[in-house]
This record gives structure tokens, sequence and C-alpha cells, in this order.
């Protein structure tokens, strides 16, 4: 039976209780704590599955807990829980090992069962990542030419799981989706399925060994199975890892105000590749047009900002539910020292009343739960006015979908930069 225990560590009583009282009604068994050397305390005692912590508590920080707990388990998942809405202190508790970071008031309990849900998940998967990499150590050893290749790629699946920790958390404080287990789920399954294959069948050929009935067929056989299996252990690595380092370039530009050369073709199919889960999920064709040696000099991370505002405004309010052809099309093109983006999609539009008002801060069209922010087409706005020195126009009509052109300097002049 899965272990749903939680470890909740604040000192404000009231908090506390609702947290206790909500995650009890869903099942879980829950200890509490008033500060943060009692919560370390119950967390050597009581090895919950999972730790909630407050930021500012009276004797200890809940990043000296967290750090604490990290230093001794790493694994178990932390998510901190605080008030204070600075963002430095969710770049330092990500930094020191956070899974993930909720402000308070928690006005849904659900938003807060579904991240120990996500901590729980990932830590099962770490688990059966650890478990995988110890049958493969055991392969490894033993002295056959097919086993020494599998050393290689035991360090590869090493370094992929590596990266897709660090990944998770650069995602996480850019903003960008946390779909990259999903996304390498398939190569690492099959890469594992082929591992635990080639395991069982050295077993069969050492149990023939042993017993001294070895023919040359079993051994052709064998060597024939190792071949196959470890091509496709690698051949599959090799994909997590692209996935991986697509993800990664993303997720690195969007959090840095990095300045360099870079070919956009290249650089949107890796944005495109960050979004691959909700994209899965709502179907659009995207259709990008733009030269393959098309490269300019300025900030990647500007460009991937924009068109992940772009494609989830079209996604959330472009596109109904019942809409069957979703289109997307993206085109770039140089004019002179002018670069022009054109992004368009075949969704319902903009009212003509709401276009004046579609850059403006805190404006959404959509209301109740799935209420958006009224932040992306402002962030866009300034992004390209501000950062990219450029404009931007919308046109638009009902049921017509909806376009935007943008024209920003193919290269920023050093004062505009400083």
């Amino acid at each position: 039976m899965a272990n749903k225990t939680v470890l909740c560590i604040d000192d404000d009583r009231m908090i506390r209780l609702s947290i206790c009282d909500y995650l009890e009604d869903s099942g879980y068994t829950v200890y509490q704590a008033e500060n943060g050397q009692k919560g370390l305390s119950q967390f050597h005692e009581k090895h919950p599955a999972v730790v909630l912590v407050d930021l500012r508590m009276p004797d200890i920080t809940g990043l000296e807990v967290l750090k604490s707990i990290k230093a001794t388990c790493s694994v178990v998942p932390v998510i901190v829980i605080s008030g204070t809405g600075d963002i430095q202190d969710v770049i330092e508790a990500l930094r020191l090992g956070a899974w993930d970071y909720l402000t308070k008031p928690i006005e849904d309990m659900a938003i807060l069962e579904l991240a120990i849900e996500k901590g729980l998940e990932r830590a099962r998967i770490l688990e059966e990542n650890r478990t995988y990499k110890e049958q493969l150590e055991r392969l490894v050893e033993q002295k056959t030419v097919a086993l020494k290749q599998l050393k290689k790629v035991l360090k590869a699946m090493q370094q992929t799981q590596n990266r897709l920790i660090q990944s998770e958390k650069l995602a996480a404080l850019g903003g960008l989706v946390a779909g990259v287990a999903h996304e390498i789920n398939t190569p690492i399954g099959i890469g594992v399925t082929a591992a635990s294959h080639l395991s069982l069948k050295t077993t069969d050929l050492e149990k023939i060994y042993h017993s001294g009935s070895m023919r040359r067929t079993d051994l052709e056989r064998y060597l024939k199975t190792a071949q196959e299996s470890s091509n496709m252990i690698l051949s599959n690595l090799y994909r997590a890892a692209e996935l991986i380092k697509s993800f990664k370039q993303v997720s690195v530009s969007q959090s840095s105000q990095e300045y360099r050369t870079f070919r956009l073709k290249e650089y949107i199919h890796d944005v495109l590749l960050s979004l691959g889960p909700k994209l899965k999920a709502a179907s659009p064709h995207i259709t990008v047009h733009c030269p393959n040696d098309l490269e300019i000099t300025s900030y990647p991370g500007a460009y991937s900002q924009i068109l992940t505002n772009f494609i989830m405004n079209s996604l959330i309010h472009g596109f109904d539910e019942t809409q069957q052809q979703r289109e997307i099309i993206i085109r770039l093109a140089v004019y002179g020292e002018t670069l022009q983006l054109q992004y368009s999609d075949n969704g319902k539009g903009i009212a003509p009343e709401h276009q004046l008002k579609i850059f403006d801060p805190f404006f959404t069209t959509r209301g109740g739960q799935q209420k958006g922010s009224g932040l992306g087409m402002f962030i866009v706005y300034n992004l390209v006015t501000q950062q990219l020195h450029g404009s931007i126009n919308c046109e638009s009509a009902p049921s017509q979908g909806v376009m935007f052109q943008i024209e920003v300097p193919v290269k920023l002049p050093e004062i505009e930069r400083m």
C-alpha cells in the first residue's frame, strides 16, 4: 500500500488545522509541527512521504528545515508553502531542493493535493529508476562484451535522470510546463524493457554454461540478442537525451537575460517541443515558415516567452472544445535590418470591443475557475516594445481567428542593450 503520510510544519495553527482536515478527509495521515525544530524531530521519527513547510517560523526558518531534510533524505518531496511572495525565496527554495512552491493563503486545497500527488508520483518514479539502476549495475558486473556496453548505457541513463531533475526545476522557475517526465517515458520505458530482457537472457545463458550443455548456437543466439538489446537501449536513450536537451535549452533561456546569436527555426522547434504535452492535448496543426539558416542576435528567452504566450492564448482562448480543425501558422522573414514575425490561428477571434484592451494588464475574457491572469499579452507587449525595441499589432474578427504581427531589429544596437 502506498505511503500517504504528510508532515505539515507551520507556526500558524489555523493553517495547520485547515490543511490537516482537508488531507485527512482525502485519506492522508497527517502529522503536525508548530516550528522547525519540532518538525525535524517529527521527520526523523515518523518518516513521512511528503513534507509541507512554511518559510517564516520563529526558531529556524523553512529554508533551514529544507536544507536539513535534503541533507539526510534527498528523495522526500518537500513542498514550500509561504505567504511572502518573494521571487528570491522561490529561487532559493528551488535551489535547495524544494519540489514545489505554493503561496498562502491556499484558496483551493485541491491545488495542494495535486502538488502532493505529483510529488509522490515523481518520488515513485525516482525509486523505480534507482531499482533499475541497481539491476543494471549487477548486470554490468558480468564478464561478457555485451554487458560492458551496458555499462555505458547505465551511465547515460544516470545522466538523463539528472538532466530531467534539473530541467524540471528550471522549467518551474521559468513557468514552463512540467511535462518532461511524460515526454521521455516512452524511450526510457523501452530501454528498461530491453535491459530487463537482456538480463533474463544472460541468466539463462549462465545456467546453460554451468550445466555444461552450452552449444555454439546458444552463444550465437545470445550475442545476437545482446546486440539488438544494446542498440535498442542506446537509440532510446539518445532520443531521451535529445528531448531533455531541447527542454533544458528553452527553460534556461526563459529564466535568463542571455544575449546571443542563434538560429530561429531550431529554437522555435525547441520551444514547440517544450510545449509538447499541452499541444498533444489540444492537437492543433502548427506550421512554421522560416528559413533554415535565419540567424539573429538578440534575446532567445524573449522569443520563447512570446511564442509560448501566443500558443497558450490560442489553446485557452482561441479554440472552442468543439472545433475540429485547429491551425496555427508562424511566419518569420527578414526585410533589410528588420525581422518580421507573424503568428496566426483559425480560432474564434477577438471581439471588436476587446481588441483595444488585449495588451492591457490584467485584462482577460475568461471568468470563473478558468480565469486567466490577464498578463500574458501584457508581457508580450513589454517584451516586444521594451526588450526587443520593436512593435506589435493585432488583427482579428469574430470567427476569423487572430493574427499578431511583430517587427523588431535583427540585431539590437549596443546602446539599446544597456
